[in-house]
């Protein structure tokens, strides 16, 4: 089974979430590090979609017949910028769009910094967030998911594992990299911390912006390990040329959800609705297949239930 940013990422952005606490009141935009790329051009008409689901949509919604979801691309498979420059690829905009001919709806995606989708869904800048995001329950205090896959983390190390790592429990005392704002974050160093109560020195969690700054740390010897969500991981592998592996256990599985502004039950519905139809039509496992990530499918989708 698949084990993002775990997902999606983790809230480093904390202290803006709980500013924005329900995500009832308005919080300042963030400017997107690398510009709002948006995935393809929207047609000016909106798809036919499900008649009944597209009922449970906000009116907002539907009379722009757009939905405006925004993601970090620099997660493949989840989601990554095409060699264009300005297309987002990957499972999340795949299945989004496929979401948005369910409901009757454009779905546009809507490149930006991962630190700054919550406070842009908070302010109203985006209608949703799906950026391969784990469904916790620190998260739920100021989002709802609709979950649609499960993930987890693993490490990965240099080929063939010259420091003899097969758990956290040998990387005391080594250095670590993971992305800043994902949940590796938090999991790595309570990890230090379970070194130390034993005894052991604690690990150096080095935090970069993005996975190809902490792959590159692992490359260059910076670092003994990066952990990261399992299915960036296998990409990072597979895209290496034989210079990285995974090894130990799958850590910390969580669902995977789409993000939204706390209250919007109507969306959440309409969204679960469309995702199991694309579950029951098999467009969700074909879309999964597609990226290499079918063995994080779920058999039907929830709102706002971690992994257990």
């Amino acid at each position: 089974m698949i084990t993002r940013r775990p997902t999606w990422r983790s809230l480093s952005v904390a202290a803006g979430l709980v500013a924005c606490t329900a995500l009832a009141t308005a919080c300042g935009s963030s400017s997107p590090g690398n510009g709002n790329q948006a995935s393809g051009s929207p047609s000016a008409q909106a798809p036919a979609g499900n008649a009944a689901l597209r009922a449970k949509l906000p009116a907002s919604v539907r009379q722009s017949n757009q939905i405006t979801m925004a993601t970090s691309a620099d997660y493949p498979p989840f989601e990554s910028v095409a060699a264009d420059g300005s297309t987002i690829t990957g499972l999340d905009p795949d299945l989004g769009h496929a979401i948005g001919k369910v409901l009757g709806v454009n779905v546009k995606f809507t490149n930006a910094s991962f630190d700054g989708l919550i406070p842009g869904l908070a302010s109203g800048k985006y209608t949703a967030v799906m950026a391969g995001m784990q469904d916790k329950k620190n998260r739920e205090q100021v989002v709802t998911f609709v979950d649609y896959m499960t993930s987890g983390s693993e490490l990965a190390v240099a080929q063939g594992n010259p420091q003899h790592i097969r758990s956290f429990t040998d990387v005391c005392g080594k250095s670590v990299a993971v992305e800043k704002g994902t949940t590796q974050v938090a999991f790595a160093s309570s990890q230090s911390a379970q070194c130390t109560h034993s005894g052991k020195h604690a690990i150096g969690v080095q935090v970069f912006d993005n996975e190809n700054q902490a792959n590159l740390a692992l490359s260059s010897g910076r670092v003994a390990a990066v952990f990261a969500e399992t299915a960036t991981q296998a990409y990072a592998v597979q895209h290496a040329g034989g210079r990285l592996q995974i090894v130990g256990p799958v850590y910390d599985r969580q669902h995977v959800g789409i993000a939204l502004p706390k209250g919007q039950t109507g969306l959440a519905d309409a969204l679960k609705g469309a995702l199991q139809q694309l579950i029951s039509n098999g467009t969700y496992h074909s879309l999964l297949a597609k990226w290499s990530l079918d063995s994080g499918a779920i058999s039907a989708p929830v709102i706002n239930q971690p992994y257990s």
